[in-house]
């Protein structure tokens, strides 16, 4: 067009939806004040190390000795989630970025204000060459060091391995991501993240899904055609996270929307491909952000969030309360209880029980 296109076209739907707080209680909504909590002590974080997630009869007991306050404790999370104590379920520490040098490895995990660790870079070349080799051996060989590496230095999950496509040459995470290919992608996250998590560290690929390029990513609404989604972004995530291939039980978000909806709070993604279809079985965290349309925790948690990364001032975890509790919304505090259950299950399958007893 030779004259600027008028924004008048986007509606007042659509601008409530890009602000992100559209969740209100359902009419049919089960009360959250019949739901237990709170009850004794019967089962701990340690003895859930080997239950099966499809047996509701012991996570839902184990889930009833929490209280509210106990359960939205664990939605913020700072480089690791806080301790419950009345469960015996210890606080734990995260690694995080694709690169040692970018708050990663050594950065942010090094000893006495020192970055004393190996900086495994994933991107660059390292991760293309590698890549492209298809050869599982070396990619396996590099998924046991970072393993090995990260659990010195205490930490039993790491937010690691970049799985989208590099759609532009001039993209600011070409560094993280393998390949534009989303089929080298699929096999590369598949093999090596999957190798880190024999060893007791949680494998977290970002950013899911859809980071194709760096500018201007906080907000940014993406439309693909569905074919195109399910073939590209989604491709290369899938091999990592479907629960019959790699198996990982961790994915870091975007800060970017799936069309109108953050993707965090996008049920769609979060529950309907990535469970529903794919049968994962983690947690699934966002990328940095809790201001703006990123501070809507509750649409979030119905969308399918389990953890808010860098929450520093732990404000979603008495936002959830507030509203749970103001509300009486059970399918609230239903979606709640689901979430520690994704991270407990997660934790109980990595370094966090070591040291554990009783």
């Amino acid at each position: 067009p030779t004259a600027a296109v008028s924004v008048g076209c986007i509606g007042a739907e659509m601008q409530t939806k890009l602000q992100g707080e559209v969740y209100t209680k359902a009419e049919d909504a089960v009360s959250a004040s019949s739901i237990t909590q709170g009850a004794p002590l019967q089962y701990t974080f340690l003895m859930m190390k080997d239950v099966d997630r499809e047996d509701d009869v012991l996570w839902d007991a184990f889930l009833d000795q929490f209280t509210l306050e106990e359960l939205a404790s664990l939605f913020p999370n700072l480089q690791g989630s806080d301790a419950v104590e009345s469960v015996v379920l210890p606080a734990t520490r995260s690694s995080d970025g694709c690169n040692g040098s970018d708050a990663g490895f050594g950065e942010t995990l090094g000893f006495d204000g020192e970055a004393n660790t190996t900086p495994y870079t994933y991107g660059g070349n390292y991760a293309s060459v590698i890549a492209a080799t298809w050869n599982k051996e070396i990619q396996q060989e590099r998924g046991y060091l970072m393993a090995q590496e990260i659990l010195f230095q205490g930490c039993n999950e790491a937010w690691t391995g970049g799985l989208d496509l590099r759609r532009t040459p001039f993209s600011g995470r070409n560094e993280e991501y393998p390949s534009e290919d989303a089929n080298v992608n699929y096999y590369f996250g598949q093999v090596m993240l999957a190798e880190m998590q024999k060893y007791g560290v949680i494998a977290g690929p970002k950013h899911f899904c859809g980071n194709d390029f760096e500018s201007y990513r906080n907000g940014i609404a993406y439309f693909y055609r569905e074919q195109a989604f399910r073939e590209g972004s989604l491709r290369g995530f899938e091999g990592a996270m479907r629960d019959d291939l790699g198996g990982v039980l961790g994915a870091m978000m975007i800060y970017g929307r799936q069309g109108l909806t953050y993707s965090p709070a996008c049920g769609a993604l979060n529950d309907g491909v990535v469970r529903d279809e794919w049968g994962y079985k983690g947690h699934l965290i966002t990328d940095a952000a809790v201001d703006d349309y990123a501070s809507h925790f509750v649409d979030q948690l119905m969308g399918g969030t389990d953890l808010i990364c860098f929450d520093f001032n732990k404000v979603s975890a008495p936002a959830l309360v507030q509203y749970i509790s103001s509300t009486d919304d059970g399918d609230a505090l239903l979606k709640l209880r689901g979430v520690v259950k994704n991270t407990a299950y997660t934790f109980a399958r990595s370094a966090a029980i070591n040291g554990l007893s009783g």
